[in-house]
């Protein structure tokens, strides 16, 4: 499980670094992949940063989350 988390946080990480450098979908792909790790170590609370990070990827893309939801949900 160290393993996994560690990496769920790295996938975090690198979206952020992609999110600063305007590679929204690759942020995007980081993110997500975070979110679902960290869903897998049932981590509450990083999966709420993950969101949190993500909602700030759609902000910057137009508002529109995978799926068809908003930022505001």
């Amino acid at each position: 499980a160290g393993e996994v988390a560690e990496e769920a946080y790295f996938h975090h990480e690198l979206g952020i670094l992609a999110l600063c450098g305007g590679q929204l979908d690759r942020a995007r792909a980081e993110l997500e992949a975070s979110i679902g790790l960290r869903g897998a170590l049932a981590d509450k609370r990083g999966m709420i940063s993950g969101r949190r990070a993500l909602a700030l990827v759609a902000d910057r893309s137009g508002g529109v989350l995978p799926g068809g939801r908003t930022a505001a949900g």
